[in-house]
């Protein structure tokens, strides 16, 4: 009962959450104009987006394979594709639920532990953060400092990110490298936690340390360097391509350091739990475009509507393919539990006669 309260919550709280910056995106539009901006758009060109993060997904996929390169060598393309894909088809329905989802998938269809593989979806968010910043740092040498006229707020908020960032690299480092004293110290910073939800805390991360494996195979950084480096260019031509769709290249000169200002301020917006970015991405998109590039509002949130439109609707049918393949059921992902320490996860298939 109480578990079902907290969902209620959780629930209620991403809802309106994802209400609040769609209030925030749209107050003052004139709906009319809006119509009519959209309906001057190219939707050919910007149905570009769904092939663009079909491949940024790929990419992704193959790159998680070199960070599980030291649990499986050679892990399956289609099965990483496979997990990716339905990982982040669920994300846009339940916020965060596909870093569960991801592991447990690929654990059935690999027989790689599932805590391991889970270990490896931390790195993978680690080396996503720290491009971030790098990125944000880029925009900010590039003279982009109009960004926090829109966002003053974003400075600060970057400080965190870099604090807090810095802090899980070097808690990973040493929980690799020094497991028991490190665990040793969690106990004693977080023994005001509940003695249950500290216990599974720590279980969780005494299973899933082997995740972290890659770090100890520098031969590894070389293809997940240039597998990252892939990745945001595809991300970047996700947010450039429509400026075609709808004439920002020509009437402002939108060029690709503008789509280098919005992938920044995109990835701000996945980070905040709306389901894959509803709302937030529609609110940050629109006031970037329109503080910083002078772009009307109607024109500026039929950019940000059509460009999450495309790749939500992409990924979410390509997702749901994928779970009437295999017909997996999501509260199996959400209740399995690790592996006991030592031990190594079976192939299993799925049961086809179960109900997603």
């Amino acid at each position: 009962m109480r578990i079902l309260r907290v969902r209620a919550v959780q629930t209620a709280a991403v809802i309106l959450l994802t209400l609040g910056f769609l209030y925030i995106a749209f107050r003052g539009t004139e709906f009319g104009k809006l119509r009519e901006a959209l309906s001057r758009g190219n939707y050919f060109v910007a149905s570009l987006v769904i092939p663009l993060i079909l491949t940024a997904i790929g990419v992704r996929a193959w790159r998680w394979r070199y960070l599980l390169a030291p649990l499986k060598p050679r892990t399956s393309f289609p099965n990483l594709f496979a997990s990716t894909m339905m990982g982040y088809a669920l994300s846009n329905f339940v916020p965060r639920v596909g870093e569960l989802v991801r592991p447990y998938t690929l654990g059935n269809l690999e027989g790689i532990s599932k805590s391991g593989a889970l270990g490896t979806i931390v790195v993978e968010r680690v080396i996503d953060m720290l491009t971030l910043l790098l990125l944000l740092g880029g925009v900010f040498a590039a003279g982009e400092a109009r960004l926090t006229a829109v966002f003053p707020w974003l400075l600060q908020a970057a400080s965190i990110l870099f604090a807090a960032t810095l802090s899980i690299v070097l808690f990973l480092f040493f929980l690799f490298w020094k497991k028991n004293p490190t665990l040793a110290l969690y106990r004693r910073l977080f023994g005001f936690l509940p003695s249950r939800l500290l216990e599974k805390t720590e279980s969780v991360l005494d299973t899933f340390v082997e995740g972290f494996r890659v770090i100890r195979e520098p031969r590894l950084y070389t293809m997940i360097a240039v597998f990252s480096i892939l990745l945001w260019c595809v991300y970047l031509l996700m947010m450039y391509v429509p400026f075609y769709a709808f004439g920002l290249t020509e009437a402002h000169n939108l060029d690709l350091s503008a789509a280098a200002v919005l992938l920044v301020v995109s990835s701000v917006s996945v980070i905040i739990p709306t389901p894959g970015g509803t709302g937030s991405f529609h609110s940050l998109i629109s006031a970037v475009l329109i503080g910083m590039y002078g772009v009307d509002r109607e024109t500026a949130l039929s950019y940000a509507t059509v460009t999450h439109a495309m790749g939500y609707l992409g990924v979410s049918a390509v997702g749901l393919v994928y779970f009437l393949k295999y017909n997996m059921r999501l509260s199996e992902a959400l209740k399995e539990p690790p592996p006991p320490k030592g031990s190594s996860a079976q192939p299993q298939h799925f049961n086809r006669s179960r109900e997603l």
